[in-house]
């Protein structure tokens, strides 16, 4: 059994504004001289930014499984960059449970069947310099994500971790919108790269 650890699960604490990595985590990022890696999470976040409501619902499900499997791409290309396959950490190395459910999601996506989503109007708390301000607007869901994740194989997992991650999930994509809560596990994986490989960005590698 894989064994999460579900203090790593992050706080969220307001709507995204621009689309793609933030530069405080993609400039540490670049600096590890993974540039095959950098350039498969920069599209995830980049296409996960371009989910949301909209009259073409084909485009949402087109992005989101192109952030997916952006996402799932990233074991082969840390191979490319590093010239191994030992010791390579992939996202089913992490302990996050944020980061194996955008994982398990993309096998879904493209092999199972599309994401089941819906709208949501919610008041997004939008920081601009150093103002917030408050706005309505409209956040595409992933509806009943614990169904929609049990549709795959997940017995590397315990029964009760993959509902309390789904709760999980619920509980933030009513505010945030699934497509930013995703973002986020994609984040959150940037950052445990540059921890894990933070000696390749003061080496001569």
């Amino acid at each position: 059994m894989i064994d999460l650890a579900f203090d790593l699960l992050p706080t969220i604490v307001r709507h995204q504004l621009f689309k793609g990595l933030p530069p405080f985590i993609e400039e540490p990022l670049t600096k590890l001289k993974l540039p095959e890696t950098v350039d498969r999470l920069r599209a995830a976040s980049l296409f996960l930014g371009e989910v949301g409501p909209s009259d073409k619902p084909w485009e949402d499900r087109a992005y989101l499984r192109a952030a997916l499997s952006e996402f799932r791409s990233v074991t082969q290309a840390l191979r490319w960059d590093l010239g191994t396959s030992q010791g390579l950490h992939s996202p089913q190395k992490s302990r996050n449970p944020l980061i194996h459910a955008v994982y398990r999601l993309r096998r879904l996506a493209v092999y199972v069947a599309n994401a089941p989503t819906k709208e949501r109007e919610v008041t997004a708390s939008i920081q601009v310099f150093d103002k917030t301000h408050q706005a309505e607007i409209k956040v595409l869901l992933i509806d009943d994500v614990e169904r929609y994740l049990r549709l795959g194989n997940l017995k590397d997992y315990k029964p009760e971790d993959v509902s309390r991650i789904s709760n999980w999930i619920e509980e933030n994509q009513r505010v945030y919108g699934a497509p930013q809560v995703l973002d986020v596990g994609v984040q959150q994986y940037c950052q445990e790269l540059c921890d894990v490989y933070e000696n390749r960005a003061s080496s001569g590698q």
